[in-house]
C-alpha cells in the first residue's frame, strides 16, 4: 500500500461531516494529528450526542440549569472522546465511539480534547478539560482542571493517571498541547478563570503529563478575556491563534496571532486579526462565524507541508443539535516576503481544497485491520 497516486480533496465548509459510512461526524473541538508521514490522520474529538446548541451562550445556558443534564451550554455528563482514521483528511472511518470509558473515569464534564505521542514513553498523552462536581455549574469553573489519560494505542482507551494536571495558573481553560519538531519537547497553551483568561505556555515533563511549574511558564502572552489557542511551528517561527472568550458563540471570535522563536517567549503581538468582526447595524459577526478549534499540519503527495485552520461553527446545526454543528477549515496563506512571514485573513470559502493529496496512504496491517469499536 504505497502512497503513490495524488488527487485533490475538497472538503465541505457548507454541510456536516459523515464518515464512508455515510453517518454524521459527532466531532468536535479536538485535534488532527498524523502520527509518522505517508500515515493516517487521527482525529481526536469531543462527542455531544443529543446535546442542544439552542443559546450558543455558556451564561445563558448555566442559569437555567437542570436535574436532567449539567446545565452549562446543555454539556452533559455523557461526552465522548470520538477516534476516527483518514488517509487523505476527507475519508474518515470511526475507530473508536468513546476511547476514554465512562465508567472508570472520575465523574464530570469533559471537553476539548488534545492527544499527542510521546516516542520515549511509547504512550499516546490524552489532555482534556474536566469540570467536577460542584454545589452550581459556575461554581466547577472555578475548580476545574484538565485530566490527564495515556494509552499504548492511537485509538485508546484511554485510562486516566491524573485527575488534575499541576499547573501554575489555576482553573485553566481553553488549551492547546504542542510538540515541538524536535519531537522531545512539549507545551500547554492556556489561560485561567483566576487570572481572567490570560494565554500563558507552559513546558511539559519529559513524558508530557504534566507541567514543569511556574519556572517554565512564558508569563502572560495576550490581554485579558482570551482563549482557543492554536499553536505550531513553521520555518523556524512559532505562532499562536487566539481569540476573545466568547463560549459556544454563534457569532464567532477573532483569531489574533501571536509568533515568537521560542515557546517560551518572548512573544509578539502582529497586530493582526484572521477573522475579524463585520459591524453590522443590529449585530457583528465575524468573517468566520466561528471558534478557533485547531491547525492541522498536513504533507500533499509532493512532500509539500501545509497547515489548515479549524472552527468549529457552534450552533450552526439544522436541527439545533449541538453533535451536529458543523465545521469551518482553510488553509492558511503565508507571506514569506516579510520577518515573521504574516497569514492572510480569512474569507468565507465554501469548500477547503487540498491539492496532490495521497490517494492511498502508506497503511500497516495492523491500520487496516482497525474497526470500530
Amino acid at each position: 500500500y504505497a502512497a503513490c497516486l495524488a488527487a485533490d480533496v475538497q472538503i465541505s465548509n457548507t454541510e456536516c461531516r459523515r464518515d464512508v459510512n455515510g453517518d454524521l461526524m459527532d466531532t468536535h473541538d479536538g485535534n488532527i494529528i498524523q502520527y509518522e508521514d505517508g500515515g493516517l490522520y487521527w482525529y481526536y474529538s469531543m462527542g455531544y450526542w443529543t446535546a442542544s446548541s439552542s443559546t450558543g451562550s455558556c451564561l445563558l445556558e448555566s442559569a437555567r440549569g437542570s436535574t436532567s443534564h449539567s446545565g452549562i451550554a446543555d454539556l452533559e455528563l455523557d461526552h465522548a472522546l470520538r477516534v476516527y482514521t483518514s488517509p487523505n483528511l476527507k475519508d474518515w472511518t470511526l475507530v473508536s465511539e468513546d476511547a476514554l470509558d465512562q465508567q472508570t473515569r472520575p465523574y464530570g464534564i469533559y471537553f476539548r480534547p488534545k492527544v499527542v505521542f510521546n516516542a520515549a514513553s511509547e504512550q499516546y498523552v490524552l489532555w482534556i478539560n474536566h469540570l467536577p462536581k460542584a454545589f452550581s455549574p459556575l461554581r466547577a469553573y472555578h475548580k476545574t482542571g484538565y485530566a490527564v489519560a495515556t494509552s499504548s494505542s492511537p485509538q485508546g482507551p484511554f485510562t486516566v493517571i491524573k485527575e488534575k494536571a499541576s499547573l501554575s495558573q489555576n482553573a485553566p481553560g481553553d488549551a492547546d498541547i504542542f510538540v515541538d519538531e524536535n519531537g522531545v519537547d512539549a507545551y500547554i497553551a492556556y489561560n485561567g478563570w483566576d487570572n481572567n483568561h490570560t494565554l500563558s505556555i507552559e513546558k511539559l515533563n519529559a513524558d508530557w503529563t504534566d507541567s514543569l511549574g511556574p519556572d517554565f511558564n512564558s508569563g502572560p502572552i495576550t490581554d485579558h478575556k482570551q482563549e482557543a489557542p492554536a499553536m505550531f511551528q513553521r520555518n523556524g517561527w512559532y505562532y499562536m491563534l487566539h481569540g476573545h472568550t466568547c463560549c459556544f458563540c454563534k457569532h464567532g471570535s477573532n483569531a489574533w496571532v501571536q509568533v515568537a522563536k521560542d515557546p517560551l517567549g518572548p512573544w509578539t503581538d502582529m497586530k493582526l486579526d484572521l477573522n475579524p468582526e463585520k459591524k453590522g447595524l443590529f449585530q457583528s459577526d465575524h468573517v468566520i462565524k466561528g471558534q478557533n478549534s485547531m491547525i492541522i499540519r498536513f504533507k500533499n503527495a509532493a512532500e509539500e507541508t501545509g497547515y489548515i485552520f479549524v472552527s468549529d461553527l457552534w450552533s450552526s446545526a439544522d436541527d439545533k443539535l449541538k453533535s451536529h454543528d458543523k465545521q469551518f477549515w482553510q488553509v492558511l496563506e503565508f507571506d514569506d516576503s516579510v520577518e515573521p512571514p504574516t497569514i492572510k485573513p480569512f474569507e468565507w470559502r465554501d469548500t477547503c481544497d487540498l491539492v496532490g493529496m495521497p490517494e492511498t496512504a502508506d497503511l500497516s496491517a495492523s491500520e487496516l485491520q482497525l474497526s470500530t469499536v
